[in-house]
Formats: structure tokens, C-alpha cells, sequence
């Protein structure tokens, strides 16, 4: 009788989806990730290629201003969608999964500075709120507030950076938008779509003006 060679899989890449490949491809039957049946069980071997030091991806947690345990990348996923949570469970971590308290929202930049009222996604809304902010400078205060006086922006290069930038200027870009829908979607909002973020996108293609139609 021949022998059964038993298969091999290689996963490339040990951030958060290909763990989570790798542990339904090495589950019992009846615990893969999807709530389903496993296709291939224990029988087979899984070898994870990761660049970095360590797993994880751009979920980890570092010290960070004085704070020992600073959570970088996604921090939270949603309850409702019982996914991540029953994964979770199947981890044996289901124990140590707590919900964030409420608080303020803050950005690090020449200090712990704590992000203004009137945001939508890091868009102004507000231009009186905006202007008691200490995040931007005056010139970026100014240059944020005339964006109602631009002309219409062609979507023709659909990267969110690129569309802040040319309505709003740099520093909103970068010092708002950037670390908000940066932080939710784990991206560099200079090469991210506005199609991937449907808010932002129905603002851009709403009129001329994002801030009075966020407005509205």
C-alpha cells in the first residue's frame, strides 16, 4: 500500500488574516473560523512567513509618552458582528476581551492634543470649533476655512489624501483625516480610496464644497 503524503501549506504573511488562516487550517473539524467544518483538519503541516520580529502585523502594542501598554494599529472590533468575537472565544481568550471606555479622542503631535469637535472622519464641519484647536496652526486654521471657495475638485486621482489635500490643505490631511481614517482602516490614507470609505466619498461627490455639505 502507498503511503499518504501529507500535505503542506505555507502561509505568507503573519498578521491578523493569515494567523487566522493558519489556525482554521490547523483547527478540528467543526472549528474553522467561518462557524463551518474544517476542509483539511490537523492533517497537515503549516509553516507562517512573517518579515518582521514579530507576529502580529499592524495589530500590536508598544509603550509609548510614559504609557507602558499603547494599543498601535486596529484596537477594536465590533460586538454586534459575532465574528472576531467567537474567534476569539475559540482562542481561549474570550475572558480577556473587554469594551473601550468612553473618552475623548486625542492625537499625538508636539504633544497629546485632543482632537476638536465638528469632525467628520478628521473633515471640518465646524469652522468656530475648529479654530480653538491647538493641532493646527493658524495658516492651516485659514486654509481649512476657505475651502468653501475653492473651485469643484476632479476626482480623477480618488486617493483620500489627495482630496483633502487640495480642499482642506496639509495640515488637516495630515494631522486630522490621516490619523483617524488611517487608524480605523489600518491605511495610508495618501494611496487609500475614497471609494473605500463611503462617507468621504458621498461628501466629494456631493458638491462643491465638502465642509458645507458635511454641514448639511
Amino acid at each position: 500500500m502507498g503511503s499518504t503524503v501529507r500535505p503542506r501549506v505555507v502561509v505568507v504573511g503573519g498578521g491578523v488574516t493569515g494567523l487566522a488562516a493558519a489556525h482554521a487550517l490547523l483547527a478540528p473539524e467543526g472549528a474553522a473560523t467561518d462557524g463551518g467544518r474544517g476542509e483539511t483538519g490537523p492533517d497537515v503541516d503549516v509553516t507562517v512567513l512573517e518579515a518582521q520580529a514579530q507576529p502580529g502585523g499592524k495589530i500590536r502594542t508598544s509603550a509609548f509618552a510614559g504609557v507602558d501598554a499603547v494599543d498601535e494599529g486596529p484596537d477594536a472590533f465590533l460586538a454586534r458582528l459575532p465574528w472576531a468575537t467567537s474567534f476569539a472565544r475559540r482562542l481561549g481568550l474570550g475572558d480577556r476581551l473587554v469594551s473601550p471606555e468612553p473618552g475623548g479622542a486625542a492625537v499625538w503631535w508636539d504633544g497629546l492634543q485632543p482632537i476638536p469637535e465638528g469632525l467628520l472622519l478628521g473633515l471640518p464641519t465646524d469652522v468656530m470649533k475648529l479654530s480653538r484647536t491647538r493641532l493646527l496652526s493658524w495658516r492651516g486654521k485659514l486654509r481649512a476655512a476657505t475651502e468653501p471657495l475653492r473651485p469643484t475638485t476632479p476626482l480623477d486621482d480618488d486617493a483620500i489624501g489627495a482630496y483633502v489635500r487640495t480642499r482642506f490643505g496639509d495640515e488637516v490631511h495630515e494631522r486630522l483625516v490621516d490619523p483617524l481614517v488611517g487608524s480605523i482602516y489600518a491605511a495610508d490614507t495618501d494611496r487609500f480610496s475614497l471609494a473605500a470609505v463611503p462617507q468621504l466619498a458621498d461628501l466629494a461627490a456631493a458638491g462643491r464644497s465638502a465642509l458645507l455639505s458635511a454641514r448639511s
